[in-house]
């Protein structure tokens, strides 16, 4: 018997006879190699038989579940990628619908990263709608979910100094102008 029948077990051997006793029971090597092979290049629509029973049923249902995992979490990413990234709903976060296991850290990751990327962006919005609105006491957490921010943040108090400055000096060109006004009556 060959080696890589010996590994498989109850496998049998491969190009089994059409319409020889036990037929349903036969998990072609062939036809698993196929499909590992269009998997490993990312065609997750490929299947194998769902009908056997036995072993190869056994393995034949496993990979399909694997591959129905990969097919789902594929079409999460791509619809997360476009309600976030293009649409720009950032509420949206990708759900593979397996709750265990490396699949479930997974998930996580992606949703933590989406997280972490919206963080400076939605505390910017949310301090720029505060000036507009006349709040100027507005601040901006450096900490996402406890964890300190990465990288350079520039003091808040040298953008408060440039904003006083700048309102001072509307001020100033405002009195200037009203002064004018009263000087021409």
């Amino acid at each position: 018997m060959p080696q890589d029948q010996e590994i498989i077990g109850a496998l049998p051997p491969a190009g089994g006879v059409p319409g020889a006793a036990g037929e349903d029971e036969t998990l072609d090597l062939h036809s698993l190699l196929q499909a590992l092979q269009a998997m490993r290049v990312g065609d997750f629509s490929v299947r194998l038989r769902g009908d056997l029973t036995g072993l190869p049923g056994k393995v034949a249902d496993t990979f399909n579940e694997i591959i129905a995992t990969n097919e789902r979490m594929a079409e999460q990413l791509e619809q997360v990628g476009q309600v976030v990234g293009r649409e720009g709903k950032t509420r949206k976060r990708v759900r593979f619908g397996v709750a265990s296991g490396a699949w479930a850290e997974m998930e996580n990751s992606v949703n933590t990263l989406i997280d972490d990327l919206l963080w400076p962006t939605t505390a910017v919005t949310r301090a720029i709608t505060a000036v507009a609105q006349g709040d100027l006491l507005q601040t901006v957490r450096l900490d996402v979910d406890g964890r300190p921010a990465q990288g350079r943040v520039p003091a808040l108090g040298h953008h408060r100094q440039h904003h006083d400055q700048a309102a001072q000096r509307l001020h100033v060109g405002s009195d200037a102008c009203c002064a004018r006004s009263r000087h021409r009556r």
